[in-house]
Formats: structure tokens, C-alpha cells, sequence
């Protein structure tokens, strides 16, 4: 499992990879709090491994709580914070 979260006018999204050994596929979870409403939860996927991987990989590269923009990442929203947690 690893985690990247940022946030853009006061709204956090943290998005977290899940590796299923079986499926051999990712299952991303994006959660959303909203600073003006209410908080979301979403999940996507399958994601090919070789894709999740090289996501996995660029999150642990990233030092923990580093102010930074990373444009290697390709979401939609700029990341403020970055976070590793755990194996894939």
C-alpha cells in the first residue's frame, strides 16, 4: 500500500494504491475533503501493475511531508504534501 496526498484551496485528496497479489492489478481509493462541504470517498481501477508500480515507486522516492510541486505525477491537482505508508 502507498499513499500520496495534496490539496489545492483548501481541498485534500489523498490518493491511496492497493496491490492485489491474486489479481495482479491496482485498486486506487481517492478521498476528498472538501474545506467548504462534505468528504468523499471513490475508488478506481483495475490499474495494470506496471502502471501502479511506477506510481508506487515515485511515492517512495518522496521524502514524508515535503512541500514541493512533483509534475512527474500525473493527477489532476497540484501536490502540496506527499506521504509513503507500507509495501505494495
Amino acid at each position: 500500500m502507498a499513499s500520496i496526498s495534496g490539496g489545492i484551496m483548501g481541498d485534500e485528496y489523498i490518493e491511496s494504491y492497493y496491490f492485489c497479489k491474486s489479481c495482479g492489478v491496482y485498486t486506487i481509493e481517492v478521498y476528498r475533503d472538501r474545506f467548504l462541504g462534505e468528504e468523499d470517498v471513490s475508488v478506481r481501477g483495475p490499474l495494470p501493475k506496471a502502471q501502479g508500480d511506477a506510481k508506487v515507486e515515485l511515492i517512495r522516492q518522496c521524502s514524508q511531508r515535503v512541500a514541493t510541486t512533483n509534475r512527474r505525477f500525473d493527477s489532476s491537482w497540484v501536490l502540496l504534501r506527499l506521504s509513503r505508508r507500507g509495501n505494495s
